[in-house]
């Protein structure tokens, strides 16, 4: 799960190439991945922001769920708990809500 957080279990990417490895894509364009340097860098950046936004938070999640198994707009409602949401957060909500993406969202 990229960049997915649930609690305080951290999962970033999945089984990856070494650092100097990259991978080919489809469209003839170079796929690298983070080190570990940098997977440890994004993991604090989003333990930082959450830290501080933690009771906002479990106030839009627990709303956009609800607005979600309501069938609202979930757009409107996003663009204002991004302020306090990860996308790892707005994600694991959605798909404890609704179940993974489906079509009519």
């Amino acid at each position: 799960m990229l960049g997915g957080i649930a609690g305080d279990e951290v999962e970033v990417g999945q089984a990856c190439p070494a650092e100097d490895e990259a991978e080919p894509w489809a469209g003839g364009i170079e796929i690298t991945h983070s080190d570990e340097g940098e997977r440890w860098m994004v993991i604090e950046r989003n333990k930082a922001f959450k830290e501080p936004h933690a009771a906002e938070a479990e106030e839009g999640l627990a709303r956009l769920e609800q607005v979600a198994r309501e069938g609202g707009n979930l757009f409107e409602l996003m663009t204002g708990i991004v302020e306090h949401c990860s996308v790892g957060q707005v994600t694991h909500a959605l798909f404890e809500t609704r179940g993974k993406f489906p079509r009519d969202m």
